[in-house]
C-alpha cells in the first residue's frame, strides 16, 4: 500500500513540474508575486551577443538624482572683448595692428592681419617702434635691464632672438624681418666694427666691416641696403666723379639680399628719398661728365643706364616710376616746367605739350606726378593758387575736360587717389572718368607705400576701409596665434 502511494505521489509531482516549465517559456512576464518561479530568467536580455573584448559599460538602474561621475568640469574660456587701438598700413599683404582686451585693463596686444582681416601672430607687451609698417614683422625688445635681447616676430608666429651685450649691439631694425647688429673688435694693431645682416628667419646673409663707427646703414626696400662710411677717402677719380654731379651725391656700398650681390663704391643721389619701388632703384642721374644719363638697379643688383634725348637733357632730373614707365623733368628758372615720359619696354620718349603746360607744378619732393596702369596724373596750380590734378593717357593726352581739385597720390586699377586740398589727412577717390567715389578721412597715407590692395587704414577711426569709404572687413581675432616672448 505504501509503495503504491509513493508511486502515485511521484507521478503527480512530475506532472506538476512539467506544467510549470511549459508556462515559463510561453507565458507572459512574471508578475511581482512570481519571484521564486521567475528567478532563473534574466531581467534584461539581448538577441546579439556582446563582444568579450569590449566590456559593456555598467549602467546604474537608479534614477538621475543619483550622484554622477566625480570628473571635474572644464573651466569655461574667458570671454574676450577686443578693441582695435591702432591700424597700420598694408605692406606685402600684412598690416600691423594694436589692440586691447576690455576684460584685461592696461594690457596691449601687437599683431598683424592679412588683407582679409584675419589676425596672424600676436603678443602682449611693448615693441620697439609702434606704428611701423614692417611688412608683417614686429620688432620687440627685452623689458628688463638684464635682458638686452631683440626679438623679431613673423606673421607665422616664428620668433627670432638676437641676444646682445658686451661688444655686440643692435644697429637697426629696418623692416620686413631684416635685422642688423654691430660687433666691435679692438686690439693693439687695429680697431674694427663689423656689421651683421640677417633675414626674417634669422639667417646671416652677409657682413660688412669698417675701421670706424661713423656709419649709416639704411634699408632701401625690397631687400636692398646701403652702407655708408662717412670717413671714407675717395680716390682722385672717384672725387672727380662725385664733383661732376650737380646735386648732392654720396658714395655707398649696396647689398641686394634677393641675389646676395654687392655693388661697391656706388654713387647715389642723396637729396631725395631713395627707395626701391616696384622692383627698381634709381641711383643717379645727369652729371656733367654724363649729361642726360640715368643709372638704376633692379632687385637683383643688375645695373642699367638710359640716356635722354638731347633736347631733354638740360638740368634734367628723375621724378617717379611704376609699371615700366619713368617720369622726368628739368630745373628751370623761368618758363613752363616740362614733363617727360619714358616707356622702358619700347624706349619711347614723350613730352607733354597740352593746353595746361603753363600750369604744371611739381618738384623732386613736392606735388610729384604719379604713373601707373598706363596712366599719368600731374599736379597743376590753378588761378586760385590751389593744387589740381589732371589725368593723362600713355600719350600724355588729357582725359578730362578740366583738372580736379586735389594732389595726385596713386592710381590702382580703376581708382585714382587724390590728397584733399583742404585737409591733407583725407584721401579722395575717383574713377578714371573723374567721377567722385568717396572721401576717407584721417587716413595714414604718409606711411602707405602704395595702396596695392585697395585698403586704406585710419588709426583715428580705428579701422580699415575700401576705396568707396565702406569698412573693408571686421577683424577676425579668432584666427590669431598667441606667441610668448622670453622674459
Amino acid at each position: 500500500m505504501k509503495k503504491t502511494l509513493a508511486i502515485l505521489l511521484a507521478a503527480v509531482l512530475l506532472l506538476s513540474l512539467t506544467a510549470c516549465g511549459e508556462k515559463a517559456e510561453t507565458g507572459p512576464a512574471p508578475s511581482s508575486n512570481s519571484v521564486s518561479a521567475s528567478s532563473s530568467v534574466p531581467e534584461t536580455s539581448s538577441s546579439a551577443p556582446e563582444s568579450s573584448s569590449t566590456p559593456k559599460p555598467e549602467t546604474s538602474p537608479v534614477s538621475s538624482s543619483a550622484p554622477e561621475s566625480s570628473s571635474p568640469e572644464p573651466e569655461p574660456e574667458p570671454k574676450h572683448d577686443y578693441e582695435l587701438t591702432y591700424a597700420g598700413c598694408f605692406q606685402n599683404g600684412y598690416a600691423y595692428i594694436q589692440f586691447k582686451d576690455k576684460a584685461e585693463p592696461g594690457k596691449t596686444y601687437h599683431g598683424t592681419i592679412d588683407t582679409q582681416g584675419k589676425l596672424q601672430a600676436y603678443f602682449p607687451g611693448r615693441i620697439v617702434h609702434e606704428g611701423a609698417n614692417m611688412g608683417g614683422y614686429i620688432y620687440a625688445k627685452g623689458t628688463s635691464n638684464e635682458n638686452r635681447s631683440y626679438y623679431v616676430v613673423g606673421p607665422d608666429g616664428n620668433i627670432v632672438t638676437y641676444p646682445l651685450g658686451g661688444d655686440l649691439t643692435y644697429k637697426s631694425y629696418p623692416g620686413e624681418g631684416y635685422f642688423v647688429t654691430k660687433e666691435h673688435q679692438a686690439g693693439f694693431d687695429a680697431e674694427d666694427w663689423i656689421f651683421h645682416l640677417y633675414d626674417g628667419a634669422g639667417k646671416e646673409l652677409t657682413t660688412w666691416s669698417c675701421g670706424n663707427d661713423n656709419v649709416d646703414v639704411r634699408y632701401l626696400g625690397e631687400g636692398i641696403f646701403s652702407f655708408q662710411n662717412h670717413y671714407k677717402k675717395l680716390t682722385e677719380e672717384q672725387q672727380a666723379e662725385k664733383n661732376s654731379y650737380i646735386r648732392y651725391t654720396e658714395c655707398v656700398d649696396l647689398y641686394f639680399a634677393q641675389s646676395n650681390t654687392w655693388l661697391k663704391d656706388q654713387f647715389i643721389m642723396d637729396d631725395f628719398p631713395i627707395l626701391c619701388q616696384d622692383g627698381l632703384l634709381m641711383l643717379r642721374w645727369s652729371s656733367r661728365s654724363h649729361p642726360g644719363e640715368f643709372t638704376y638697379a633692379d632687385t637683383e643688383g643688375t645695373l642699367a643706364t638710359i640716356t635722354m634725348p638731347e633736347e631733354f637733357r638740360n638740368d634734367s632730373y628723375y621724378l617717379k616710376h611704376r609699371d615700366g614707365v619713368m617720369l622726368f623733368s628739368q630745373t628751370k628758372s623761368s618758363g613752363p616746367v616740362p614733363l617727360y615720359r619714358y616707356d622702358m619696354q619700347s624706349g619711347q620718349w614723350l613730352d607733354y605739350q597740352g593746353k595746361y603746360i603753363d600750369k604744371l607744378t611739381f618738384g623732386i619732393q613736392s606735388y610729384t606726378p604719379v604713373t601707373a596702369e598706363g596712366y599719368t596724373t600731374v599736379a597743376m596750380r590753378g588761378a586760385d593758387s590751389r593744387i589740381y590734378t589732371m589725368l593723362m593717357d600713355k600719350d600724355l593726352k588729357e582725359l578730362w575736360d578740366s583738372p580736379i581739385l586735389g594732389e595726385p597720390f596713386a592710381i590702382t586699377k580703376d581708382t585714382l587717389y587724390l590728397i584733399d586740398a583742404d585737409n591733407n589727412g583725407t584721401l579722395c577717390t575717383y574713377d578714371l572718368k573723374g567721377n567722385p567715389i568717396s572721401k576717407v578721412e584721417r587716413v595714414d597715407w604718409s606711411d602707405m607705400p602704395w595702396p596695392d590692395d585697395g585698403i586704406l587704414s585710419s588709426s583715428y577711426h580705428k579701422g580699415f576701409y575700401k576705396t568707396d569709404g565702406t569698412p573693408a572687413f571686421e577683424i577676425d581675432y579668432s584666427t590669431g596665434k598667441l606667441v610668448t616672448l622670453p622674459e
